[in-house]
């Protein structure tokens, strides 16, 4: 190791900003020490035992009744067939005491169901698909409910689940959502009412667990910017350090023993280099800075690395007039909007009303609701807290690629669906007769017609573009704002490595190029899918040794995309179709991407083809 970067190990180790944060985040827990907060499997592990009513933990039922409160009240307001279904299973009253809970349940196609409890005296299935990190495979739901429902008559009542990070809407309507947070909030509140009742190594073991989940769902703001500060200071010496601790493992026949500092400062360290390298590399939060310059926002909001959080200005003025939140909520408001990472790779809005005064609730649900804001009838219950107002979602290609992750908030915030909504919750607040909201809401769809002829103008001069490089119309799309394309060199490569192994794009082949309009900014990208990933490595390590440059963790078994191209240009006039078009070409005829598309060829030789 050169004396240099050795210096600059001995510098950060010597730093007491880092060394304040590792002190934190070393803290023993076991669930650290044995992964279980890196594998989704593990968890599962952990939530069948608790929702065992016959397990060594001593909560009985507890955590398997919670379960079906917490979907109740996660019910979307366009689904009252499932807030019936349950309604009918809490008005029996049953206790799940003779619940049996199955782990890896293998169905007929060779996939397997994550969770599986049944109770014969109630007559209840649950079915829990448990996806902490990754996302659904196509069809999988829907054959997890078949499989389930061939085994069990219509006398069950069967329950199927979705349980992710921030819950997620599922794509089977049939599934009712749920989130870690809400087995965070069940955990905690055994803890604090009967906690003392537990046996002490049950109370540690849970607590351990609540520390596990705390951490991923809502790290402290403080160590997120200490992190990004040391990250910003130290970014050449944390990269190493990652990196080695990335690598392949060592096997026996590899081992020296030569000395290697730096893999032992990995060692040391890693959990704390691991948060302040994802921290650094986690770019939502710098995005949406920019994203509250660009919409002019000075206030009530949070850059949050993971949940960035904001009030749109309209709601500034009256938005006190709710109250201020039962709870630590959020900025301290009780109407929030977030941007997050869906578990699907897609950019999601949530605006939600939180834990405020039960009366002042009702009387601005009820308002809402009169103003044609879809608002279900559990929402009115004095005992409930949170409702979700509004989600929408958008494509997201490259999440380090910070432009595109500012076009995708100004997209999901300037729809005329979200503005809608804040120029209805604008109406309530100032307390505006209802047809002038109908007029603000028209002002909306005129501004959304008006882009969407922009457009339009896009995708006519993409034609164009297709058309000058002999693109023919099987091998394009056009959608919004995005317009993609195929070469036929892609498909010879698909012939070699096959397809992604997941839905992406329209294609599922190996490579898509596309064009997307942010602004006055035209953008060209060239993305590597998630095909199989033993292949997937195979084809980026011979790209890179034709010279392409591409990032460490492209080569993880888990990594999905790969940008291989982009560049991007100003347009000054979008109404002239000819520009545009020119600009395509030029931006498709760079040498970089020439010399791109040269490696590529390289990957259909014979050497290649198996």
């Amino acid at each position: 190791m050169e004396n240099r970067r050795l210096r600059k190990m001995i510098d950060l180790e010597n730093n007491q900003e880092f060394q304040r944060l590792h002190q934190k985040r070393s803290k023993f827990n076991a669930f650290k020490v044995l992964k279980v907060d890196k594998f989704e499997i593990r968890h599962s592990n952990v939530l069948a035992w608790l929702m065992d009513p016959n397990a060594n933990h001593t909560m009985s039922d507890y955590f398997l009744q919670k379960i079906l409160t917490s979907i109740f009240l996660n019910i979307e307001p366009d689904h009252d067939s499932k807030e019936k279904h349950l309604n009918q299973l809490f008005q029996r009253k049953d206790s799940f005491l003779d619940a049996k809970v199955f782990r890896e349940v293998r169905i007929d196609n060779g996939r397997f169901i994550d969770l599986l409890a049944v109770s014969e005296k109630a007559k209840l299935v649950v079915l829990i698909e448990n996806k902490y990190y990754s996302s659904e495979s196509e069809n999988q739901l829907k054959d997890y409910l078949a499989f389930v429902k061939s085994k069990f008559d219509e006398t069950y009542c069967i329950i199927p689940i979705y349980l992710t990070l921030s819950g997620s809407t599922p794509s089977n309507s049939h599934y009712y959502s749920m989130s870690y947070n809400d087995v965070r909030m069940i955990l905690e509140s055994h803890l604090n009412l009967f906690g003392s009742r537990l046996p002490a190594d049950v109370f540690h073991f849970i607590n351990d667990y609540l520390a596990i989940l705390q951490d991923e769902l809502h790290t402290d703001q403080n160590d997120y910017e200490l992190a990004h500060l040391i990250y910003r200071e130290n970014q050449e010496i944390i990269q190493l350090a990652f990196e080695q601790g990335q690598s392949a493992d060592l096997r026996l026949t590899d081992w020296n023993f030569t000395p290697n500092p730096l893999r032992d400062f990995y060692d040391k360290y890693a959990d704390t280099i691991e948060f302040v390298h994802n921290v650094g590399q986690n770019i939502l939060g710098e995005a949406f800075k920019v994203f509250t310059r660009k919409i002019h926002l000075d206030q009530l909001f949070n850059p949050h690395f993971r949940l960035p959080s904001f009030i749109p200005s309209k709601w500034h003025k009256k938005i006190d007039q709710l109250g201020v939140p039962l709870s630590n909520y959020w900025l301290g408001k009780g109407l929030v909007c977030w941007f997050e990472e869906n578990t699907d790779g897609r950019l999601k809005i949530t605006t939600e009303l939180g834990p405020i005064d039960p009366d002042t609730r009702i009387k601005f649900l009820t308002d809402l609701k009169k103003r044609q804001v879809t608002i279900r009838e559990s929402a009115m219950e004095p005992s409930r807290k949170f409702s979700k107002l509004y989600t929408d979602l958008t494509d997201i290609n490259n999440w380090f690629d910070k432009n595109e992750l500012v076009a995708g908030m100004t997209e999901l915030y300037e729809s005329a669906a979200f503005q809608s909504l804040v120029a209805t919750v604008q109406n309530v607040l100032e307390h505006k007769p209802i047809i002038e909201l109908q007029q603000m809401k028209q002002s909306v769809i005129d501004i959304s017609e008006n882009h969407f002829s922009n457009e339009e103008l896009f995708g006519q001069a993409f034609k164009k573009f297709c058309e000058t490089e002999n693109i023919n119309r099987d091998s394009y799309r056009i959608t919004g704002k995005h317009t993609s394309f195929l070469l036929p060199l892609f498909n010879e490569v698909e012939e070699v490595f096959g397809e992604t192994r997941e839905k992406w794009w329209w294609h599922n082949g190996p490579f898509l190029y596309w064009f997307e309009l942010n602004d006055q900014e035209l953008l060209l990208v060239l993305e590597l899918g998630p095909i199989e990933a033993t292949k997937r490595i195979e084809l980026i390590e011979h790209l890179e040794e034709q010279g392409q440059k591409v990032r460490v963790s492209a080569k993880k078994q888990e990594a999905k995309y790969t940008r291989l191209y982009s560049k991007h240009t100003t347009i000054n006039q979008w109404g002239n179709t000819d520009e545009v078009s020119h600009a395509m070409v030029d931006l498709f005829n760079t040498s970089q991407n020439k010399e791109v598309l040269e490696r590529i060829k390289g990957l259909t030789g014979e050497t290649h083809k198996r």
